[in-house]
């Protein structure tokens, strides 16, 4: 019998211990190391250890991205089969950590949960010199990745702090928001962003805020969108409505790129509504010089914007919702699906008493979304243990039946005490 908790929970504590060292050049295939590490795990778990309904999921999203695919190959034309098949693999790896977690239901040891704690505070603390000492791009390559290092090792802090009754003492709290904070550093709107959305879960959010729509519920809601879009204004303003304000400047380029993007799949969208473009053909690094150019992008003529030339490709894969031009209105849907899928099972923790890890859950579904819109986050490394972190959350409920989830879903969730004593 071969132990896959204790495997699965090894490759988490080296996944975090890559935090910084997996954003340079030389383990510039980390990620793929590590999701190819998860599938060797699970076929060990098949093979020795006979469970193989337990990746039943997985098995739907193969197959799923498996039909895109023939789809692909058999009526659309934009690429070719080898760069499709490139991206039939990459495009699963941003559901294969959370779908491989949540089907192992790993369960980390007082001693590891521990160690990683003070990982999580190191891994801060090289941030935080690095900040102070003026050499990030030496140690972590570009700033956006001092707040993906951050919040990562805020959320592992987090969840290793959580008791048996579900709660963290006030001093494990203001040391995993310290090392959010140190995460400020990095000076991303984007984080900026999900910083607001984690202080409303952590200490605004109460079980039940928005079941009635009220007055006071829709007054937070409002506030909420209002401070996370506040946070991000500068980048919204500058890479969707004024650019470079008709100036032609050539450090400033790159703001056309991700517009372009957008409005070029809305008129794919409309060309191939129901299945889209295919793989492989848009918005994708598959369907850069780096794989194979698409055909798609001289098609729509922006095979001429900068980023998105064969020239110069580096904001083609800048934003992953555009992906959905690949995948129709159907892949769309799906996605959706798929997310509120996920959702129901939080929702199962919450009324269980889990507030906060329905709370760490929410956070983190909220920084896939907002990643989504301007990077590919979480098909990278940064998104790795995220990922992987809400398909332990979720992973209890693998084998809960319908009546079971009724009975849950019909109690009030417990009293919200989620911060104990020192």
């Amino acid at each position: 019998m071969l132990s896959i908790n204790k495997t699965y929970c090894a490759l988490f504590f080296v996944t975090l211990l890559l935090q910084i060292p997996g954003v340079h050049p030389f383990l510039g295939y980390a990620d793929e190391l590590v999701v190819l590490v998860m599938l060797v795990v699970m076929f060990l778990d098949i093979v020795i250890n006979r469970n193989f309904t337990r990746y039943k999921p997985i098995y739907v999203v193969a197959l799923i991205f498996f039909a895109y695919f023939l789809f692909t190959i058999a009526f659309r034309d934009f690429n070719t089969k080898m760069a499709a098949f490139n991206d039939f693999i990459l495009q699963q790896k941003a559901y294969l950590p959370l779908l491989v977690s949540y089907a192992i239901a790993p369960q980390f040891s007082p001693r590891l949960k521990n160690a990683m704690k003070k990982v999580c505070i190191v891994n801060a603390g090289i941030v935080l010199m690095a900040f102070a000492c003026g050499v990030f791009e030496d140690v972590l390559v570009h700033v956006l990745n001092a707040g993906v290092v951050c919040f990562t090792s805020f959320l592992v802090y987090l969840y290793c702090s959580i008791d048996d009754d579900g709660m963290v003492s006030r001093k494990d709290l203001f040391t995993a928001l310290a090392i959010l904070t140190v995460g400020l550093t990095s000076t991303r709107s984007k984080f900026y962003g999900e910083y607001v959305i984690i202080y409303f879960m952590l200490f605004l959010y109460k079980p039940g805020l928005f079941k009635s729509f009220n007055f006071k519920g829709v007054l937070l809601i409002v506030a909420l969108m209002g401070a996370v879009v506040l946070a991000a204004w500068q980048k919204i303003e500058y890479y969707y409505i004024t650019g470079t304000a008709g100036v032609y400047d050539p450090e400033a380029m790159e703001t056309y790129a991700r517009p372009v993007l957008y409005m070029t799949m809305f008129f794919i969208l409309l060309d191939y509504p129901l299945l889209g473009s295919g793989l492989a053909s848009f918005a994708t690094h598959s369907s850069s010089p780096h794989v194979h150019y698409s055909d798609l992008y001289h098609q729509y003529g922006i095979d001429v914007v900068y980023g998105l030339s064969p020239a110069m490709p580096d904001f083609i894969n800048d934003a992953f919702f555009a992906q959905f031009a690949q995948f129709g209105i159907i892949g769309i849907v799906l996605f959706i699906y798929y997310w509120k899928w996920i959702y129901g099972k939080l929702r199962l923790k919450l009324h269980e008493g889990g507030v906060l890890e329905f709370s760490i859950g929410i956070i983190i579904i909220a920084f896939a979304m907002i990643e989504s819109t301007s990077g590919s986050m979480i098909i990278k490394f940064g998104g790795l243990l995220p990922l992987m972190l809400l398909g332990m959350i979720i992973s209890k409920y693998r084998t809960i039946d319908k009546e079971k989830k009724k009975k849950i879903l019909m109690t009030n969730p417990l009293t919200d005490k989620r911060y104990g004593q020192y």
